[in-house]
């Protein structure tokens, strides 16, 4: 696949798995900030379980009919779990081994039995390498990737039973772009690359459910980001967990739109190999 790319196929996935947030509602407000015209949509209000088993099966279909597997699919999705689908496509695409770049505040590798909070959205990742929720994976039409091909960015608030997780599973942590650029070249395979927003500092993105002292100023993401795409192993990008409600001066939006934007255009214009 030399050729340039014109175009993308653009989600916008309106879910969360809490109904106390307003993460449902970033998706939509973000796209509305930006030029871009989303090729599907999928909106989904139940709550829960119920709701992310619906999602995953509403994008399953979806895929069938929207998605070009000649070009990358970037998606603006609410909470982390709707991150999961991500691999659905890159699955359905382009084989059952990819590797996952998980850049997050949080590692979302927790369980039901290991969460504190009961939060799903801290769950997906877990339930990537098949640690839980089978049954949401089976409504996506995933099967579970080898944490081996796991690479945890940024990541700088992790529960202590979810570390013992994180550590049962070997999973690989950095928070270097030099050593995830090796990761890319060393596990040789398509990637899937999840954009957590809360992995940026609260002075680029305050639009943060579930926030973290420290984080990712905009040049560094911005960096980050350039030098993975340029990579032309990206096939999918989510961005997820914008919280409208949190950011009152639009400081969150006009970044985190910028950043669509960004990885937009060089999805756009990177051959993917």
């Amino acid at each position: 696949m030399g050729e340039s790319r014109t175009k993308i196929n653009l989600g916008v996935i309106s879910f969360s798995s809490e109904d106390t947030k307003d993460m449902s509602y970033g998706p939509e407000k973000l796209i509305a900030s930006t030029n871009l015209i989303p090729t599907f949509r999928i909106e989904e209000s139940a709550p829960g379980v119920e709701g992310w088993m619906n999602v995953s099966r509403s994008f399953r279909i979806t895929r069938n009919v929207h998605i070009d597997r000649s070009m990358p699919t970037l998606m603006i999705v609410g909470d982390c779990t709707s991150s999961v689908i991500g691999m659905s496509a890159v699955q359905f695409y382009h084989g059952k081994e990819a590797h996952l770049i998980w850049i997050d505040a949080h590692a979302d590798f927790n369980t039901p039995d290991s969460s504190k909070s009961g939060f799903l959205g801290g769950m997906p990742l877990n339930a990537l390498v098949g640690g839980c929720f089978p049954e949401v994976l089976s409504y996506a039409e995933i099967s579970p990737i080898p944490a081996s091909y796991v690479t945890l960015f940024g990541c700088r608030d992790i529960d202590p039973l979810e570390e013992l997780l994180l550590q049962k599973y070997e999973v690989v942590r950095t928070s270097d772009v030099n050593s995830t650029l090796q990761r890319i070249k060393d596990v040789n395979r398509p990637v899937y690359l999840h954009f957590d927003t809360d992995v940026l500092s609260l002075d680029v993105n305050p639009a943060a459910s579930y926030p973290s002292p420290g984080g990712l100023v905009l040049e560094e993401a911005f960096d980050l980001l350039q030098q993975i795409l340029e990579t032309n192993r990206v096939v999918v990008v989510t961005v997820s967990a914008y919280s409208p409600a949190y950011d009152k001066n639009n400081i969150g939006l006009r970044n985190i739109s910028a950043i669509i934007q960004e990885i937009y255009e060089r999805l756009s214009t990177h051959p993917m190999n």
